[in-house]
């Protein structure tokens, strides 16, 4: 599949949005952080200097990624076909915000480093909001994100989301 690839990181010591040091689901802020402003920034860069498809925009990271997956989600949820956070969390409060979005969620049931309720949390008031989203609750720990993206299925999955106008 042909496709752009943007892979912004945060600095050491920064994070795309503000979590606790338990790393549970948090109310999501009014603002973006400066991290998440710039990563958008960017991708309204690239999107604007190079042929992408806009029906085609997908969304993943693991772990500080994943939440920050859902921070993005809640901020543009009309810019992404689909989504993929995985070991994350975000706040379930902003789930209707973006509950049409195709999402499939990833964690490891044994993962010590971001509690599995999040991604729980995040998926239940999807649902509770009419989204529809899948859901892979694995036998794995906090690397979460080696099977999820190993998986053929997913990679299949994600490929044929489409936004529609």
């Amino acid at each position: 599949n042909p496709c752009f690839i943007l892979t912004p990181q945060c600095r050491q010591g920064i994070m795309w949005t503000a979590m606790n040091p338990a790393h549970t689901n948090m109310e999501a802020s009014s603002e973006p952080s400066p991290e998440m402003k710039a990563a958008l920034s960017i991708l309204d860069q690239v999107l604007a200097e190079n042929p992408v498809d806009t029906n085609r925009i997908y969304l993943t990271g693991q772990s500080m990624g994943g939440f920050g997956s859902w921070n993005a989600l809640y901020r543009r949820p009309a810019l992404f076909a689909a989504a993929v956070p995985i070991c994350g969390g975000g706040d379930p409060a902003k789930a209707h915000l973006f509950k049409d979005v195709p999402i499939w969620a990833w964690h490891g049931v044994n993962d010590k480093a971001v509690p599995v309720e999040n991604t729980r949390a995040m998926i239940a008031a999807l649902e509770k909001a009419g989204g529809k989203p899948k859901y892979s609750e694995i036998k794995a720990g906090h690397g979460s994100w080696e099977p999820a993206y190993s998986s053929s299925e997913l990679r299949d999955w994600l490929f044929a989301q489409k936004k529609t106008k």
